[in-house]
């Protein structure tokens, strides 16, 4: 992970980090390599390898290493430029011991060094990697271990010893250079300060470090389990920086929230739906609410629907969309949303990969009343209904398939006191399903658990109250609609649904949240980014009642 975004073109703007491995730890470093016939090079160089796999999480990684080239002992006296560069490939056994792990860079560097002679850029010419002017072919990090003695040289009245020089530059985004033996290991990273900031190296340093000790203590343990945080920056990550879990109802399911509110406020407004066109403004109260949510669970359990059972919702915005989801909720089962603008394959396959046996629908979903299965209590007419199917929803749903219309279900036979149904918090309170942009769409299940945990801290952290009104504004199809909803409802606020005309304009929006009085709005970035941008270019004032806009699902 970089700190800076990668220049086009690389730079050799560098700096270095210089630091010491203790004695103790390159004398035991040293023993293991020796108990497992390596060498201190093959070991330093697996802990590096290692680091940078916690580090990037890739098994797969590269490393280049310049190598003498005086492989002959009549080139040792020569004066000349020899060096070149071999590329040390390692694969990462995430779950294998760190000795086996060492094992495999022990073989792949004797193998290499047999082939030593081979020129860099002889490689690079036959593999013909994709050239990128930001980066160095093959490898972007170097490893250099020196173990030639390099003391003070006395030649006549001279004495040659060697200095350290910063020069300000590296040939690559990051170089490790190890030095020393047994009495104990010298070291620097050096980094191109185009892509690092130091106190980032500062900190790899630490972890290097760490790493070794575990190392040495520990040469058993997978890589992916070896230590490479410091104690102080361990208590921070987990300690300082997590804060205390906070207590939720976890014993509780998101409906019986909802039931609990209605008990406390049962007049107040739990649903608004505001006029559009010739409809007049609805309003439902959260013990009407409650009630016909009741009912409607009665009317699935004589269905059958029951525990773990997954029914389906293809409703247009309305108070019976919330009916409906709560009633599935109370009947125990889970509810699928089904966008009523999905192509009708994508809702064939939601539906058959789910299970569903039962659709609650309306007369405004792509789901004709002349698909629905109703028994003669039901007291349902469909003979002279004139709600015809979109043409490309000629053919019938799935056989078994019963579609409950919800605006023509008489529910008032049912009883309006809650159901007797015995659930856990690990039940399924909803399925929703991926966009399918990569293969298949995934159904994801949510537990009443995962739900309730996530309102009641979302209903916290939003300062919901019985004074708030938020505008229902997401499809039941994104989990974002369970952010408006359920933190609304457990805390006796109002969910305002919002209406297709409001979407015209960004000035006719603010104008409809200011009319209708909404708190809280919970929007997609870009549509804010448009109201914003509108409202600034034409001098729009907010609405005085908006007091919290909540904005995500994008950069």
């Amino acid at each position: 992970p970089l700190d800076h975004p990668r220049p086009p073109v690389t730079t050799f703007r560098g700096d270095h980090v210089h630091f010491e491995i203790p004695a103790a730890i390159a004398e035991k470093l040293v023993a293991l390599a020796q108990e497992h016939e390596a060498t201190p090079f093959m070991i330093l160089l697996a802990a590096y390898d290692a680091l940078l796999y916690r580090y990037t999480g890739q098994d797969d990684i590269s490393v280049g290493t310049p190598e003498a080239g005086r492989g002959r002992k009549e080139l040792e006296p020569l004066i000349g430029f020899f060096i070149n560069t071999l590329v040390i490939r390692s694969f990462i056994p995430e779950e294998k011991p760190f000795t086996d792990f060492l094992a495999q860079v022990r073989d792949t560097v004797r193998a290499v060094f047999e082939h030593r002679e081979l020129p860099f850029e002889r490689i690079v010419e036959e593999i013909q990697p994709e050239r990128d002017l930001s980066r160095s072919p093959l490898f972007q990090t170097l490893f250099t271990f020196q173990n030639a003695p390099t003391g003070k040289v006395r030649v006549t009245d001279l004495t040659f010893e060697p200095v350290d020089v910063t020069t300000g530059t590296v040939k690559f985004d990051l170089t490790l250079t190890l030095g020393g033996g047994a009495e104990g290991f010298h070291g620097a990273f050096g980094y191109n300060v185009d892509l690092f900031e130091r106190t980032s190296i500062e900190r790899m340093v630490r972890h290097f470090l760490v790493l070794l000790e575990d190392i040495v203590e520990h040469p058993e343990r997978p890589i992916s389990r070896l230590n490479i945080l410091p104690e102080d920056e361990r208590r921070r990550v987990l300690v300082d920086w997590t804060p205390a879990p906070t207590p939720f109802p976890a014993d509780k399911l998101v409906h019986q929230l909802v039931e609990e509110q209605a008990a406390r406020t049962p007049d107040c407004p739990a649903v608004i739906q505001p006029a559009s066109g010739d409809r007049p403004q609805r309003v439902l109260t959260y013990a009407k609410l409650d009630a016909r949510a009741n009912q409607l669970a009665h009317a699935l359990i004589a269905r059958g629907v029951g525990p773990e059972d997954v029914v389906g919702i293809s409703m247009a915005r309305s108070p019976e969309m919330l009916v409906a989801m709560l009633g599935i909720l109370k009947a125990g089962a889970a509810y699928l949303p089904l966008d009523p603008h999905y192509p009708e394959e994508r809702l064939r396959y939601m539906m058959e990969d789910a299970g569903v046996r039962v659709v609650i629908s309306d007369q405004y979903s792509v789901f004709s009343v002349q698909y629905s299965v109703f028994s003669e209590q039901d007291g349902l007419n469909t003979e002279n209904s004139t709600d015809a199917p979109p043409a490309e929803l000629a053919s019938a749903p799935a056989p078994g398939l019963e579609v409950v219309h919800l605006d023509e279900l008489n529910t008032e036979h049912y009883p309006d006191e809650k159901p007797a149904i015995s659930l856990h918090p690990e039940n399924l309170a909803y399925v929703i399903y991926t966009s399918g942009s990569t293969g298949q769409p995934k159904g994801v299940e949510i537990a009443h658990r995962n739900l309730v945990n996530y309102v009641t801290g979302a209903a916290e952290a939003f300062g919901m109250t019985p004074d708030d009104r938020m505008l229902q504004f997401a499809s039941i199809s994104f989990d974002a609609a369970g952010e408006e909803i359920y933190p609304t409802l457990i805390r006796g606020g109002a969910l305002v649904l919002r209406t297709d005309e409001m979407l015209s304009s960004p000035e006719i929006f603010l104008q409809k949240v200011d009319e209708w009085g909404v708190t809280v709005l919970d929007l997609p970035t870009a549509y804010w980014h448009q109201v914003a941008a509108d409202a600034i270019l034409h001098r729009l004032p907010l609405p005085p009642s908006l007091r919290l806009v909540i904005i995500g699902g994008e950069r």
